[in-house]
């Protein structure tokens, strides 16, 4: 955490000191996010044994912007994320989601493809905070399987300009790191004993919607 908020007083720093006009803002609205599960040694997706479905989550923060010139622009936000997955076991009928509350940090490049059109690319450097597993069988919590503090992603986004102040913004977040470092048990027997493990990355994939408000 202290190295996103360190990322973040750099980034104030040399946009001081390079641009000539920094406006800030807020930024909110929903994410729709789902996980990639793959296999290090073999071809499994887990697919195979269970269904995912989109979580629907929320995030908000604040936003520091900055132009080089009529075009290029830089912006960097610090946000709370929600993540996740939702699931359905296709053997047990066990459902449950994956929540992960995140704090991120995306510093993109903007170009401005019209009057009113900016497209956006750049990293999201990611904190994980708390991570629930909830199973609605078992109705038993399971917080330590993504246990990933730091995470990395690439990021792409376009936003639309209503006004000076107000904006539309849509983004497709792609997961680079993977979030756990545990192995995954995937065959049991009839009583629930573990049977074999896979060594499995899970990585993000998110949807992002915002409002987006400069002051």
């Amino acid at each position: 955490m202290k190295n996103i908020i360190s990322l973040l007083i750099i980034f104030f720093c040399v946009a001081n000191s390079t641009f000539s006009q920094i406006e800030f803002g807020i930024i909110a609205g929903p994410n729709y996010s789902i996980a990639q599960f793959i296999d290090k040694n073999s071809s499994f997706s887990s697919n195979n044994t269970e269904k995912q479905n989109f979580l629907l989550g929320i995030h908000a923060g604040v936003l520091l912007s900055s132009k080089f010139n009529d075009r290029f622009s830089m912006e960097a936000n610090i946000l709370y994320n929600q993540k996740g997955y939702r699931f359905r076991d296709m053997y047990s009928e066990a459902s449950g989601k994956v929540l992960l509350h995140n704090i991120n940090l995306p510093i993109v490049m903007g170009y401005q493809i019209s009057k009113k059109m900016t497209i956006q690319l750049g990293p999201e450097i990611g904190y994980l905070v708390f991570p629930k597993i909830k199973i609605l069988l078992i109705n038993q919590d399971f917080p330590n399987f993504y246990d990933r503090n730091f995470s990395l992603a690439g990021l792409t986004g376009i936003n639309y300009a209503f006004t000076d102040h107000l904006e539309l913004g849509l983004r497709y977040i792609h997961g680079v790191t993977q979030m756990n470092q545990k192995k995954i048990t995937i065959l049991t027997d009839d009583n629930g004993t573990a049977l074999g493990t896979v060594n499995i990355k899970v990585k993000s994939r998110v949807l992002q919607l915002s409002m987006r408000y400069r002051i």
